[in-house]
């Protein structure tokens, strides 16, 4: 792993990006999905890291539950779940569960599952530094910022594609990175975002080969 991608890693994690939720009578601090997700496109780039989850059921009742419209009888699932993340030259292996309660019982099932599955993805990126939700588990929290959670500008097809055709270092190659990464998912066609991707590996390669030198 370059010094860029570990600089990036370490940076710390914004404060903008927490959410909080009570449990137990006290309140805890997490990283959303979703961010965690956006951070390591934006870091490691699309496409270039990948996961895969394996998933347990551990726990399904139905009971009766009293709520402020009166006792509803609702199913209780648990699930467990173990994800392997590779990113850059990494591979971290970590657990995660999840919860579900509803009237209909799939419903349930695939709530539990779903967060099960996210839990572990947080816990397993985690692992990679500060930026990736690390900061969260100090009590402290003395590695959260202030800083806006970071942005990259919008570019076309064209202009992400010349960026990666012209980097010539490894801080310039993140930066092209960071540009697919915030219109990816506006870009439909497969083609365009192989021929991307590509482009990626390419800088990537060219960029990696300069740095070494």
């Amino acid at each position: 792993m370059d010094e860029q991608t570990r600089a990036a890693l370490n940076k710390g994690f914004p404060r903008e990006a927490i959410s909080t939720r009570e449990q137990g009578g006290k309140k805890l601090s997490y990283a959303e999905g979703h961010y965690v997700i956006r951070t390591l496109n934006r870091i490691f780039g699309n496409a270039e890291w990948s996961y895969r989850c394996t998933t347990r059921e551990v726990f399904r009742e139905r009971m009766l539950d009293k709520t402020k419209s009166g006792e509803v009888e609702r199913w209780h699932v648990s699930y467990s779940a173990s994800c392997e993340l590779r990113a850059g030259d990494a591979t971290i292996v970590d657990v995660g569960h999840g919860h579900g309660i509803d009237r209909d019982c799939g419903l349930a099932i695939e709530s539990a599952e779903k967060e099960a599955a996210t839990d572990a993805l947080k816990r397993a990126a985690k692992s990679l530094g500060d930026a990736c939700g690390l900061a969260l588990y100090d009590k402290t929290q003395a590695n959260v910022t202030d800083e806006a959670p970071p942005a990259a500008a919008a570019h076309t097809v064209e202009e992400v594609l010349t960026l990666f055709a012209t980097t010539r270092t490894a801080e310039e190659h993140l930066e092209a990175r960071e540009a697919m990464g915030a219109i990816w998912a506006s870009v439909a066609d497969q083609a365009i975002r192989e021929t991307m991707a590509k482009a990626s590996r390419e800088s990537f390669a060219r960029t990696s080969k300069k740095e070494g030198k």
